[in-house]
């Protein structure tokens, strides 16, 4: 085992695990844009990302927030 400190997004060493109560989830998400100024948020526009966020809160009872990443070449 190593010394390391969890962190969001972070890459488990092997022999490691999540700590106690945290879940990652994977998702393939396919979405029909016209309207949306693109996924990530953004501050002054509409966003995927955006609506996203708060049906899943909404559906948890607790802020959730994404880290998406994702390419399209």
């Amino acid at each position: 085992m190593t010394d390391w400190n969890y962190t969001a997004n972070a890459l488990i060493p092997d022999g490691e695990n999540l700590p106690p109560n945290v879940r990652r989830y994977a998702a393939i998400l396919a979405y029909d844009g016209t309207g949306y100024s693109g996924f990530q948020r953004q501050k002054h526009s509409l966003t995927i990302q955006h609506e996203l966020e708060t049906a899943l809160s909404n559906v948890a009872d607790t802020p959730i927030t994404l880290l998406p990443s994702g390419r399209t070449d």
